[in-house]
Parts: structure tokens; sequence; C-alpha cells
């Protein structure tokens, strides 16, 4: 975990703005982000929607390479630890390009995790119906991956009123 008087690291994972033009797709989740940062914690946001990594208003928002056939190993792995979700996933979709596109966020995600130390992960998407991953429960696999972390959802704000 963080050391005191360091920033806690947020991922948030939300449904993305179109061309990385915001944070997210929702003006409230980026006001949420932005606003956060007031309580030492330093937010970051994944996206499927750039490939590198921009900021915006001094907020780290990352993007998952583009798919190619050196990029297929890393989601491949995800899906074969995780064959029972894959196994649902497809009796949910029968869809393999979609589902192959959430093992990438998913893979992306726990890579992310990994290299920039994330000790919290926050999700809204128990309450926006986006992916594949949201639909069917998803997204937490990612967490899983990358090690036993602190979540939260939307319906579980990540700070109380006081």
């Amino acid at each position: 975990m963080t050391a005191p008087g360091t920033p806690l690291k947020v991922l948030f994972l939300t449904p993305p703005a179109r061309a990385g033009g915001a944070l997210a797709a929702q003006s409230f989740v980026d006001e949420e982000i932005r606003a956060i940062r007031d309580f030492n914690v330093r937010p970051y946001v994944l996206t499927d929607e750039i490939s590198g990594r921009t900021m915006i208003d001094g907020i780290p928002l990352v993007g998952i390479p583009r798919a190619s056939a050196a990029g297929v190993s890393g989601p491949t792995f995800l899906g074969v630890r995780h064959t029972s979700l894959v196994a649902r996933l497809w009796r949910a979709s029968r869809n393999a390009g979609e589902i192959f596109h959430a093992l990438r966020i998913e893979e992306a995600a726990a890579r992310l995790i990994a290299r920039e130390h994330i000790d919290v992960v926050h999700s809204h998407f128990g309450a926006a119906r986006h992916h594949i991953e949201q639909r069917h429960g998803y997204s937490r696999m990612m967490a899983d991956t990358a090690g036993s972390l602190p979540w939260t959802c939307c319906r579980q704000p990540l700070l109380s009123p006081s």
C-alpha cells in the first residue's frame, strides 16, 4: 500500500470519451475523477479510445495498444487463466472479437496496475452498459490477475461525504 503522505493511486474503469477527448464519457464521472485529487489521490484512467498515453488536466489517460499479432499472447494467456469466465462470456455473447477485445482491456489494465503500483481500482461499469465486460461482470478479473487489490464500484463511492 502507499506510504503515508504519498498520494493513493486509483485506477478508474469507466466508459471512455470518444477519441480520448475527456477523462470519461459521462460528465459526472469526469468531475469525480478531477475532484478526487483534492483528497491526496492520483487518478489514472484506462481507455480503448487511444493507443498512447496523454494527460488531461494533469491526469494520465492511458490508452490500450492497438491489436496486433505481437499483442495476442497477453490476452490469450489471460483467457486461459480464466477459462470458466471466458466460457460464460461466450455463452452470453457468441462474439469472439468482443470477448478478445475485453481480454485486451483486462490485460492492459493488469499491466498498468503493476507498472504504476495502483492501490485501488474504482469501476463505473456497474451503472453503464458499454462493453461486454460490464454486461457480464467481467472487469473484476483484471484486479484478480494483478493481485489482491481493494475494489470499489460506482454504487460504493470512493469518498464518503464528511
